[in-house]
């Protein structure tokens, strides 16, 4: 990481969830440039997080930051007083959605629409930072758990190649790279109100993962949340071997932390 984005981590004021919309309250009453280079300060550390989350190869790590210090305007722009959620968690999302944007603007014309693809452009960079860039098509697909086949067909568009938007993607071949390609009608705005109509979905699960202990909380991560993720659950009997208990008992776990979160979405629903 550069030395200036270091520089600006370690000298961040971290304020407080009460003094950040203090803050933003004051930036959007009186426009307070003072304000907003306070939000930002706070939140820097989040900005740097998540550009270096979703950094690709070619791309500056510092032009990212950039993007997502952007991020950072527009929520404090945007917020919304009467929100449960934090700043810093509004803000997040506005910083993923600028990143996610310059990534997809000046990285790749692909979106990650398949399991296969979402899986592959997200853990390609770190796989290659890991195990280096000479990995092939079979290597990549044994550490991702991919099929081969779907690996090879991928890689050319995630690393830029020039092939034709009517090859087939896929086991079935009835989807095409072209079928993959970025669906620009769809402003940053518009897929801003999506996440924000998901937000307090969102909320609700993390607030359901923090009250977990940590047998429940392996399970809810590895075999309820990860294949939303785009990831392979946990197999249950990894798990139960784990936590040294029967294939039966494990069966019984696992239902007992999907019903107690199907009561806590209920009743979330209800308040």
């Amino acid at each position: 990481m550069a030395a200036t984005l270091l520089a600006l981590a370690a000298t961040a004021v971290i304020l407080t969830r009460q003094e950040q919309i203090d803050t933003c309250r004051d930036f959007q009453e009186s426009g307070s440039e003072d304000a907003l280079n306070k939000l930002i300060s706070s939140n820097i550390r989040m900005a740097i997080k998540v550009a270096r989350k979703h950094q690709r190869a070619g791309l500056d790590l510092e032009d990212m930051v950039t993007e997502a210090t952007m991020g950072i305007l527009e929520a404090a722009t945007k917020y919304d007083f009467d929100s449960k959620a934090s700043f810093t968690s509004y803000a997040t999302l506005w910083m993923r959605a600028k990143v996610q944007a310059y990534v997809q603007e000046n990285c790749t014309p692909v979106h990650t629409g398949t399991r296969a693809a979402r899986k592959l452009y997200a853990s390609l960079p770190k796989l290659r930072r890991t195990h280096g860039d000479d990995l092939t098509p079979a290597q990549i697909a044994e550490h991702l758990n991919l099929d081969e086949k779907s690996v090879t067909e991928l890689l050319p568009v995630i690393n830029h190649g020039g092939v034709s938007i009517d090859m087939p993607v896929g086991e079935d071949g009835k989807t095409t790279i072209g079928d993959m390609f970025v669906d620009n009608t769809k402003n940053i705005e518009e897929r801003m109100i999506q996440r924000e109509e998901n937000f307090d979905l969102l909320n609700t699960l993390d607030n359901f993962a923090e009250n977990l202990n940590e047998r429940d909380t392996l399970i809810y991560e590895g075999r309820i949340m990860a294949p939303f993720r785009g990831e392979d659950a946990t197999p249950a009997k990894e798990l139960a071997e784990k936590f040294g208990v029967s294939k039966q008992r494990m069966s019984q776990l696992e239902k007992r932390v999907r019903d107690n979160l199907k009561n806590h979405m209920l009743a979330a629903r209800a308040a």
